[in-house]
């Protein structure tokens, strides 16, 4: 697994280092390169796109990257760039949103790689490393994750890393325009406890946070 000597490019910024990806908030300074990104990723983006009621397309790459950057450390968000050990280049991005606390403690994870950098592993490890974070600093008692059925990779994602499926939901979001059913997934930090020895393995890097002493709010 690669050192956190800062070699790479964006180490001391990361919060969590895997053995090909890391996984750090972004900047500001991340814009051109995360708009270039998605402008040639968005065929392969497009049909797995949201587009909420009245919006007939996914909004413009620069639109996305300013709602990223506002909510990337907010009550109910965190946000991650994926990048690329040892370049530190941009290949995808982790939320882990709609973060409940009190009684509930659950989030629902969503993620994204670019078209150059798809099939390589890469999904995967950004989730478990967001799952490393979820159960463990963060606190959270449950991570979900609702899936296109026709999203083979993002299925293949949560299977190898042990989420449960617990059912479909109907017409649950309206994707590139169309209302689509979802697979609901989800796993708690009791199956993390018993999985977790066989995820993609990371460690903390210099821009982890220290754990949560109130979980309750």
């Amino acid at each position: 697994m690669p050192t956190m000597s800062g070699s790479t490019r964006g180490h001391k910024h990361a919060i969590r280092i895997g053995p090909d990806v890391f996984l750090r908030p972004p900047t500001a300074a991340d814009k051109p390169e995360y708009v270039k990104l998605r402008d040639v990723s968005e065929t392969w983006l497009t049909p797995w796109e949201p587009t909420p009621p009245g919006q007939v397309e996914t909004p413009e790459p620069e639109v996305i990257f300013d709602r990223v950057l506002s909510t990337a450390n907010s009550q109910h968000f965190r946000r991650f760039m994926i990048c690329l050990n040892p370049t530190g280049e941009i290949v995808g991005q982790l939320t882990l949103g709609h973060i409940y606390r009190g009684p509930f403690l659950n989030s629902i994870a969503g993620y994204w790689i670019g078209q150059p950098f798809a099939n390589r592993g890469f999904a995967t490890q950004a989730l478990a490393m967001g799952l490393a974070e979820a159960f463990g600093p963060m606190g959270l008692h449950r991570v979900e994750t609702n899936i296109n059925p026709e999203n083979a990779p993002s299925l293949r994602v949560v299977q190898k890393l042990g989420f449960r499926f617990e059912g479909l939901a109907r017409r649950y979001l309206r994707i590139n325009g169309e209302w689509r059913d979802h697979q609901h997934w989800a796993m708690t930090a009791e199956d993390h406890g018993e999985l977790a020895q066989n995820h993609p393995q990371s460690e903390p890097g210099p821009g982890a946070e220290a754990p949560r002493p109130d979980r309750s709010l």
